[in-house]
């Protein structure tokens, strides 16, 4: 398997096992979440040595193709910017599933599902980083938007109101990053980002910054799209 793909491919392998998991089985698939989040770390960390390799490290395999109209490949590139965010991303990614395990001893919901979660979450967001087409960012964007969505909406009383809040608000930016995606399709005929540049001293161009700048914001929980932050943090 090829390195790139490892930090993807392992959590959500995780993920999948600890869905299994019982109620009763609270430590056994904290663990588990755990041993593969620090995994994730250390394999961030030997790839975060490698983020200013020339040539970048990369990774390019064809989804589908129809025609010659258009090309989907899962692309993924190794840049110094993106292995230092994903080593944060599986830092945190410790850090949460570490404290979730003794969160996870009150009475709740079966914890596994809960873990499996996260683990995917930790893999979409490490897909998304790594995405070096844009259908492949906006997949792996969609992605994250459902499993928060669902996480969510495993908190406390009140806590589907503020998922359906959240879905709405990602819903809508997401739609918007989606069709900045089609601009840019349509006028620079590739989804390469590394294929890609984009003048935003031209109409184009600054429609297509623009709509990719509300996804993003809006993912991040920045003003004026922040609403759903503290409706989550209310019922979570």
């Amino acid at each position: 398997m090829h390195e790139l793909l490892y930090v993807i491919v392992m959590p959500a392998a995780m993920g999948v096992l600890t869905l299994f998991f019982p109620k009763k089985a609270r430590l056994p698939a904290g663990l588990i979440a755990l041993i593969s989040s620090a995994w994730m770390f250390v394999k961030t960390i030997q790839l975060f040595g490698h983020g200013g390799a020339m040539p970048p490290l990369t990774y390019a395999k064809t989804v589908f193709t129809m025609g010659d109209v258009f090309q989907f490949d899962f692309a993924l590139k190794l840049t110094s910017f993106n292995a230092f965010v994903l080593l944060f991303i599986a830092l945190f990614g410790v850090l949460i599933i570490l404290y979730s395990i003794g969160y996870w001893f009150r009475d709740r919901a079966t914890p596994g599902i809960y873990y499996s979660y996260i683990l995917w979450t930790l893999a979409g967001a490490a897909c998304a980083v790594l995405s070096d087409n844009l259908l492949l960012l906006l997949v792996c964007w969609e992605i994250l938007t459902l499993l928060l969505y669902l996480l969510v909406n495993m908190g406390g009383e009140g806590s589907e109101t503020a998922a359906q809040k959240c879905f709405t608000i990602l819903g809508f930016s997401d739609a918007a990053m989606f069709l900045g995606v089609i601009v840019i399709w349509m006028v620079y005929g590739t989804l390469s980002i590394s294929a890609l540049t984009i003048s935003t001293g031209t109409t184009t161009g600054v429609i297509a910054f623009l709509l990719l700048f509300v996804g993003a914001i809006a993912k991040a929980g920045a003003m004026p799209l922040h609403s759903w932050v503290p409706a989550c943090l209310l019922y979570t």
